[in-house]
Parts: C-alpha cells; structure tokens; sequence
C-alpha cells in the first residue's frame, strides 16, 4: 500500500542521513587526513606568518599564506637579478648545513 512504501522509504531516508552524519560527514570533518592536513596548515601559518592567535580557521589561514605568497613573489621579480641570485645560493647553503645537520643527529 502507499503508506507501506511511504513508511519504507522514510525509513530508508532516516538510515541514509545517519550514516550521512555518522561516516561520510565525520570523515570530512575530523578523519586523521583532515587533521594532519590542519596541522600543516597551522604550522605553515606560524612559521611564515606569525602565531594563530585569533584561532583562525584552516581556509582562512590558507588565505592568508597565499596572499602573503604572492606578495613575496612580486617582491621578488621587482629585484635585481644579482641580489636573488645570491640570496637563493645562501639559501640552498643554510638548507644543505640544517640537512646535514640532521643527518649527524640522525647517526647518534
């Protein structure tokens, strides 16, 4: 009958939305990839930007570092081509001492 069907299908909406909010939902809220993914972000955040102390969000936060990244980039194309260059040798220098540096800590 039509109430049988209408009840069946009410049902079948009922178990669908819960395993909507409990699996599907939770995942891509709190699943351990989301989190990592957070903390990566938070720590980007802090190390180019400064601390999160207004507890800003993941996509607010993401903002924010590709505003400031893009900034950096016209900063450097309006540079002479000597000064990069020197700065990307001295940088690449500090990565290759922090690498080897880890590399001895990792010996002992």
């Amino acid at each position: 009958s039509q109430i049988e069907q209408t009840e069946e299908r009410a049902n079948k909406l009922e178990k669908y939305a819960d395993y909507l909010i409990e699996k599907v939902f939770r995942d891509l809220v709190c699943s351990e990839y989301v989190l990592q993914l957070r903390v990566f972000i938070e720590d980007t955040y802090e190390r180019c930007i400064g601390p999160n102390d207004s507890n800003l969000d993941g996509y607010t936060m993401m903002r924010v570092i590709e505003k400031t990244y893009e900034n950096l980039n016209m900063t450097l194309d309006n540079l002479p081509p000597d000064i990069v260059r020197i700065c990307e040798k001295e940088g690449f220098a500090e990565e290759m001492r922090v690498l080897r540096e880890a590399q001895e800590a990792a010996k002992k």
